[in-house]
């Protein structure tokens, strides 16, 4: 049995007595007050908002695939399974964690543009039902922005957190618990975000191939350090191009590229949280492709062809990257040769 007791860390959050909890204060109702006053007032919306942003700024409409409920339930489903086993993290870290995770996304009822930042205004909005703590709301704020999109050109978001923090007597640590909602919404882009209908209709314009990316991912699993995917693709969906991103592009093409993209934000993440866990996390992807004549009755019949089978991992030897050292270590950046030997001769 693992420290969460197998349970959802949810579920396991609601079972903690409050002397787990700063001051003895009881968390887990504002974790529930937090959790009821979003789904009423921001999740069944966030799709219709972010379209009407897209479009009050003359941009080509994206309509989003599931941002809302269950999108959140599933990357608190990821979230459990990938540190279960391997990670033991106290409640009050728990309910900062599951919180950022309730907002990591509904920020988008802003526009998709920086939906990350938007998260602040989502905060305001929850008001006094996230307490009254602002130390503690900046922190959770923190651990939701890094869970996406660029800062100052980079996506190496998580190292501009501070490594732990002080907080009514307890250690946050702020890169752990994002790395955690980071990759754990990588994993969740599964058929549970897809609008099948409109996608069979072909009514998702430059939306399309998002929403056939996430249909077509039926079962995402974790198991012993292996990330497992299982893919589904009609003969439609392999013969045609799809809109996405103002070009088409064959899904086939969209998953290998998906895939490494995981890959890349697996070995990322994982570097955060390995210094906390107890076992190995996650280090290699396995991943299955099955292809089907079609659907009868919502079930997949006649494979066209043999599934494609891969795993990534890291396996050989590094390599040194174009600029050496320098990349390396980026505060070597003015050092060298000649610049040292005039520094010393000018000290003669």
């Amino acid at each position: 049995m693992s420290f969460y007791d197998g349970k959802n860390l949810e579920n396991w959050l609601s079972s903690v007595s409050h002397d787990q909890f700063p001051n003895g204060k009881d968390y887990c109702r504002r974790y529930g007050d937090i959790k009821d006053w979003i789904s009423s007032n921001v999740y069944d919306e966030v799709k219709a908002a972010a379209l009407f942003a897209e479009i009050a700024a003359k941009k080509e409409p994206i309509y989003l695939n599931n941002h809302g409920k269950e999108h959140v339930e599933s990357v608190i489903s990821r979230a459990t399974e990938f540190i279960k086993d391997s990670c033991q993290i106290d409640a009050y870290q728990i309910y900062i964690l599951l919180v950022a995770i309730l907002i990591h996304d509904a920020g988008n009822i802003y526009g998709r543009n920086n939906h990350e930042s938007m998260c602040v205004k989502l905060m305001n909005g929850i008001g006094n039902l996230a307490g009254e703590e602002s130390a503690e709301k900046r922190i959770i704020l923190q651990v939701a922005q890094a869970h996406g999109g660029y800062v100052d050109g980079s996506k190496d978001t998580l190292d501009l957190l501070e490594p732990s923090v002080d907080l009514y007597g307890r250690t946050i640590c702020q890169p752990l618990l994002a790395a955690i909602v980071r990759f754990a919404d990588e994993l969740a882009d599964d058929s549970s975000r897809a609008s099948r209908f409109m996608l069979k209709e072909k009514l998702l314009g430059e939306s399309e191939i998002f929403h056939a990316y996430s249909d077509s991912l039926k079962s995402v699993r974790i198991d012993d350090g292996v990330i497992r995917l299982q893919y589904e693709l009609t003969r439609e969906l392999i013969k045609n191009r799809l809109r996405g991103g103002g070009k088409k592009k064959y899904l086939i093409d969209e998953i290998f590229s998906r895939v490494a993209r995981m890959h890349m934000e697996c070995r990322y993440c994982t570097r955060y949280i390995r210094p906390h866990a107890k076992c190995p996390v996650a280090d290699k992807i396995s991943v299955r492709i099955d292809m089907y004549e079609g659907y009868e009755a919502d079930k997949m019949i006649k494979a066209i062809a043999d599934p494609i089978q891969f795993t990534i991992e890291e396996k050989g030897y590094p390599e040194i990257p174009k600029n050496g050292i320098y990349d390396l270590c980026p505060a070597l950046k003015d050092i060298n040769g000649k610049s040292l030997s005039k520094k010393i001769n000018s000290k003669k």
